[in-house]
């Protein structure tokens, strides 16, 4: 499923992520070309794919299993 930039930045806000704390955990990431990508997708990304390569690094960023990612999409869908 796709989820609309308001959809997925509610979501996280709902599970007690600011975009702010998000964009510092990425700025952590240590390889140049994966941290500028997930950056620009977090940023400017018009939806957000749950199959994305960068929905797996945000999930990795955010310490989260594959599992919760699915739940995650789940209630952001209902937004």
């Amino acid at each position: 499923p796709k989820l609309t930039r308001y959809q997925f930045m509610r979501g996280l806000l709902e599970m007690g992520f600011k975009s702010l704390d998000i964009e510092a955990q990425i700025l952590l990431i240590e390889d140049e070309f994966t941290r500028e990508l997930t950056m620009l997708g977090f940023k400017d990304a018009g939806y957000f794919d749950r199959n994305d390569q960068s929905t797996g690094v945000m999930r990795d960023v955010l310490g989260k299993t594959d599992l919760e990612i699915d739940e995650f999409f789940e209630l952001c869908m209902t937004f």
